[in-house]
């Protein structure tokens, strides 16, 4: 299916969008597009076919394009733990812990609009697959003028979640959102395939005992989980402002 379809690229349309002139695009496209093998013609590039088929649809300089936005982006990465389950679910509970406070401190306190959010990734280290790389991203797309001001505002998140660190009240509710989550999961397919997976190459049981594992999280095992992972990581922050704007 793949040969049938894509072996033959005299048969493509190729669009492409961008700030770049149209002298400047004649000059690069030919030596990549004009590359691609077509049946009827054998492997031979043809740089002029494709020089010659180059037709300009839209010019966009003269419209009022879209206004540019203030991005941050924070990255915590390169801190290895356990693969267990019960690291799997301190993982998932600490995303949607510092989802909902980003989102609170950010757009509700700071009347940002764009935006906003926390995603963690657990996967294996190949070089050594009974520990977990932990990757947690934090990424805000806010007004111009508050790149910086959005950086302020997670740095002092950061800081309360540290000193003060989750309640009781806000960990049950988290709970409640796994359980419910793992009770849709249980109906998937993929979600079985990836049990047996693990049971079968790392003979890891991430089934049998989840809900006694999701009870037995505490409060204080929780924070001292998330101080480990925003303490022990690699932190980086970009924040991207459109050029020429003053930040607040």
């Amino acid at each position: 299916m793949h040969r049938l379809l894509f072996s033959d690229a005299s048969s493509f349309s190729f669009y492409f969008a961008g700030s770049i002139s149209e002298e400047e695009f004649r000059k690069i496209v030919p030596d990549y597009i004009g590359a691609l093998p077509c049946v009827d013609r054998g492997s031979k590039p043809r740089p002029d076919a494709v020089k010659n088929d180059i037709r300009p649809l839209f010019h966009f300089s003269d419209l009022e394009m879209e206004e540019p936005l203030s991005v941050l982006s924070i990255n915590y990465t390169n801190f290895a733990v356990p693969y267990t389950l019960r690291n799997r679910i301190l993982g998932w509970a600490m995303e949607k812990y510092i989802d909902s406070k980003v989102v609170k401190e950010m757009r509700v306190k700071a009347s940002i609009s764009y935006s906003c959010g926390a995603s963690l990734d657990i996967s294996r280290n190949m070089k050594n697959p009974s520990f977990a790389l932990f990757s947690l991203a934090i990424v805000a797309e806010v007004q111009p003028e508050h790149g910086l001001h959005c950086k302020r505002l997670f740095d002092s998140l950061e800081a309360s979640i540290l000193r003060k660190g989750i309640s009781a009240a806000e960990l049950s509710g988290i709970k409640a959102e796994i359980r419910n989550a793992h009770d849709v999961d249980l109906k998937s397919n993929n979600s079985w395939l990836f049990y047996m997976e693990n049971w079968i190459r790392f003979g890891l049981d991430l089934f049998s005992d989840y809900d006694s594992v999701l009870e037995s999280i505490t409060p204080e095992s929780f924070n001292q989980f998330v101080r480990d992972i925003l303490q022990g990581s690699t932190k980086q922050t970009y924040v991207f402002v459109p050029k020429g704007v003053k930040q607040v």
